[in-house]
């Protein structure tokens, strides 16, 4: 029983921050996933796990693995700029998030050299 509860808690830990970092809110989850208001909240407060089948959804529809819903992760604290650039970031389609990526390897190399 410990091990489920856990299980819900971390689950709920990271919806809510998954939820945040792409701009959506319980009401957004309720919508998409079909579920009452109270549901979304139940998730979001570690109160219920959804079924197997709802996960992988929700994974979907957040662009996220769903081990990235399931599994305890360490987050490392970030800073505003951080934050931003992250945000901002997430805005963009795939290709131009690998065209960002490379450029950003591309002064971080260059950089080292300095």
């Amino acid at each position: 029983m410990n091990n489920k509860k856990d299980s819900r808690f971390i689950f709920a830990e990271n919806l809510r921050r998954i939820l945040k970092q792409k701009g959506y809110d319980q009401v957004d989850l309720a919508n998409y996933m079909g579920v009452s208001s109270s549901t979304a909240s139940d998730w979001c407060n570690g109160k219920k796990y959804p079924r197997v089948d709802k996960v992988q959804r929700l994974a979907d529809w957040l662009e996220v693995l769903k081990s990235d819903l399931t599994e305890e992760k360490f987050v490392a604290a970030v800073n505003a700029n951080d934050e931003l650039i992250l945000k901002t970031f997430q805005k963009l389609n795939s290709e131009n998030q690998r065209k960002i990526l490379e450029l950003a390897r591309l002064y971080a190399a260059d950089q080292e050299q300095e």
